[in-house]
């Protein structure tokens, strides 16, 4: 019988499987708890690739949004800082940006260029303005050609905006889990991962989570909250980050149930955010104490430095009698 051999560590230790038959029972074990330190691309991940991991350590690789162009059109009239009236009628805004200022004219010169327009899927909001992401069109594409060239994406209206600090990332929220398609969230987070990856250091300045009573001058505000959760839990749908012993008037991050749906791997990682030093942005409400509606799990971040979580190189704890029963079990089969 051709042998197979798969090495799962543990507080230093290896341990050697020599027969197809504890090869399949140890690596089975060691994945069920965490232990494999190599299981290939992809492991882990949802179909979006969304995971606290992925999250802080692959977003400055993404580059350009993926979403499709579905057709170019031309604005004729703006109706507030991100939004157009084009000339077919259709009322489009500019997706998963917040201006820095309210009152920005930044926008204006947009007034009838030909743009290609990507929406991302999401529904319109209360005035009917389809959410997009926009890029400064091809002359050679054609007024209704789908396509994701990249000769369209160099020209990306809203990274130019994050780029220059005029914008900060707001990622659109769900209305429901099923709003999107699987195809869609996947090309949706691509593009605010890339928005972020685009983003200016300090481009909202950093609010302490603990600082409840500060964070309360900032309430109808799009800010960034830092600090280290002590506590998550979860009630009637919703999982909340608690960044203080008492939740009534300490800060907190609500995690609405069609984000914690349409993202379940993500979701299932929530709770290693414990002592773990994260960024959190989004509007600030007044809900007792401090609170924060997190509207995508792009706009979480877990920063690189985690004094208060253990390296990968440092898995959890197995007893050493369980695997080996496990070989031997195996080794001395029927």
């Amino acid at each position: 019988m051709q042998q197979s051999k798969v090495h799962c560590k543990w507080g230093g230790r290896t341990v050697t499987s020599r027969t197809r038959r504890a090869f399949t029972t140890i690596a089975a074990f060691c994945w069920a708890v965490g232990l494999v330190q190599h299981a290939g691309p992809g492991i882990g991940q949802t179909v979006e690739g969304l995971t606290q991991e992925s999250l802080a350590t692959t977003s400055s690789a993404v580059k350009s949004c993926s979403l499709k162009v579905a057709f170019t059109a031309t604005p004729t009239a703006q109706t507030s800082p991100t939004s157009f009236r084009l000339a077919d009628g259709q009322h489009v805004r500019l997706a998963d940006i917040h201006l820095q200022n309210a009152s920005s004219t930044a926008l204006e010169g947009l007034v009838g260029e030909r743009l290609a327009l990507a929406p991302t899927g999401h529904k319109p909001n209360r005035y009917g303005a389809i959410p997009v992401h926009a890029f400064q069109a091809d002359k050679n594409d054609s007024p209704k050609q789908e396509t994701s060239s990249p000769t369209v994406a160099t020209n990306w209206i809203q990274a130019e905006l994050v780029e220059n600090g005029r914008a900060v990332v707001d990622p659109e929220p769900l209305a429901s889990p099923a709003e999107l398609k699987i195809g869609q969230l996947q090309d949706h987070a691509t593009c605010v991962r890339a928005l972020v990856a685009r983003e200016p250091p300090n481009a909202l300045p950093m609010l302490d989570a603990r600082q409840a009573t500060v964070l309360q001058g900032h309430i109808g505000r799009f800010v960034a909250v830092t600090g280290h959760p002590t506590r998550i839990s979860s009630s009637r749908g919703r999982t909340f980050v608690n960044f203080g012993k008492d939740w009534k008037s300490d800060t907190t991050i609500a995690i609405p149930n069609a984000v914690k749906t349409a993202f379940p791997d993500w979701t299932a990682s929530l709770p290693e955010l414990k002592g773990r030093n994260i960024i959190v942005r989004g509007w600030l409400e007044a809900r007792r104490g401090p609170l924060i509606t997190l509207s995508h799990p792009t706009a979480l971040q877990v920063l690189s430095d985690q004094p208060n979580k253990p390296t990968t190189n440092q898995p959890t704890k197995v007893p050493p009698k369980l695997i080996i029963d496990a070989v031997r079990e195996q080794e001395s089969g029927p």
